[in-house]
């Protein structure tokens, strides 16, 4: 499968895609925030991964959000794009990372809070392949989210520096553009495998989902992880 298949939906058209199909790819779009952080003058993505109650959780790289006292997180549909459905202006970071897992939660409460999302793929489901095909979706320079086929080359422990504990990452064989970064990397189902975190040598990097699964079984969001396909 060709690399940058790209969901124009603006014109409503879907990238032929034998893998991911048009259901897959446009749930993927409206479960896909953009993040601006004005504290820290960044952008990013971000998925929306669970709800409980009256709150809906983004998943995101917690880089982005190293100071984040002024947050906006746009939402998107099929109808509304490129242009957001919402806007909310009132987020809270409720978890953070500040090491190689670079994964962040930001809580979204309210009435009007958003009530579609994706789920975090079951361990026992990852792709066993070595080298597989992969969705990433990420607000870019586009400001609204796009899809795009990644070849991944598998998993890798990741460092920086001998002070930090390595992580494991999913290693695609090209880089995130800026604004991608936070957003999910899904399979074939549309679960997500991991988060867009960084690039190196001109490849880019996704948290892991064991990462994840760990990370939030460790805080007061475990539900997240267990969570079922909707």
């Amino acid at each position: 499968m060709a690399q940058g298949l790209f969901l124009l939906l603006m014109f409503g058209q879907l990238a032929d895609s034998e893998e991911f199909s048009k259901a897959v790819q446009e749930r993927a779009m409206a479960a896909t925030v953009r993040i601006i952080n004005r504290t820290q003058r960044v952008e990013g993505s971000g998925v929306l991964i669970g709800r409980k109650n009256k709150a809906t959780y983004v998943l995101t790289a917690g880089h982005l959000l190293e100071r984040g006292d002024r947050l906006e997180i746009s939402t998107f549909t099929v109808d509304s794009y490129p242009d957001p459905e919402k806007t909310y202006k009132k987020a809270e970071i409720v978890a953070l990372t500040k090491d190689m897992r670079d994964l962040a939660l930001i809580r979204l409460t309210g009435d009007d809070s958003p009530r579609r999302n994706l789920t975090l793929c079951p361990l026992q489901l990852l792709p066993k392949d070595k080298e597989f095909d992969a969705l990433s979706v990420g607000c870019g320079a586009a400001a609204a989210p796009i899809c795009i086929v990644e070849k991944v080359k598998g998993a890798r422990r990741i460092r920086r520096g001998e002070e930090m504990q390595p992580a494991l990452c999913w290693e695609a064989a090209n880089e995130q553009t800026p604004g991608r970064s936070g957003g999910p990397l899904l399979d074939q189902r549309g679960r997500v495998i991991g988060v867009a975190s960084g690039v190196n040598n001109g490849k880019g990097y996704y948290s892991h989902a064991e990462e994840i699964h760990r990370w939030l079984k460790a805080t007061d969001f475990a539900f997240l992880a267990e969570a079922k396909e909707p």
